[in-house]
């Protein structure tokens, strides 16, 4: 699922960090993939390409939930997102980034940028521990999940 074919930097996404772990020797047994349960935001994003906003220079950290550039999953859900299935709220616009199987949101007219996994992108990091035979996931922090991460990671690795 995923690819590494058109990354701005290339090599940067799990599954290449799986592969190059197995490919030095390190037993599936003892790699765990991560989640987060919360987001990255910058503001002021310029001399970016047109459609690829990750391309260009962030101007500093948008205002977090508890400190400046680090938002909360439910808060993004809740203010940026629109809900676990939202499409963008306040000129949010949602985007999934199908190589590096990860969501953004981005707002071109206040040229705020915000990182983060949703429930997509925790069910194909699964797929990944499940298809390698890896030990598991872990996510951090579960207080700022609104519920939904948890259960996409239960859901992914079959657990439900």
């Amino acid at each position: 699922v995923f690819s590494s074919d058109i990354e701005i930097h290339k090599g940067f996404n799990t599954y290449d960090a799986v592969h190059n772990l197995r490919q030095a020797g390190v037993p599936n047994k003892k790699l765990v993939v991560g989640y987060a349960m919360y987001g990255r935001g910058w503001r002021d994003v310029s001399g970016h390409q047109p459609g690829l906003p990750f391309s260009g220079q962030g101007g500093g950290p948008i205002k977090g939930s508890w400190e400046p550039g680090v938002l909360d999953y439910k808060d993004i859900e809740s203010k940026f997102l629109g809900g676990s299935t939202g499409k963008g709220l306040q000129g949010f616009q949602y985007n999934y980034d199908e190589a590096a199987q990860a969501p953004y949101l981005w707002n071109p007219q206040s040229r705020e940028l915000i990182s983060f996994d949703d429930a997509r992108s925790v069910k194909a990091k699964a797929a990944l521990v499940l298809d390698f035979d890896l030990a598991g996931m872990f996510s951090w922090e579960i207080d700022a999940d609104s519920g939904t991460l948890l259960k996409a990671a239960r859901q992914g690795l079959e657990l439900d």
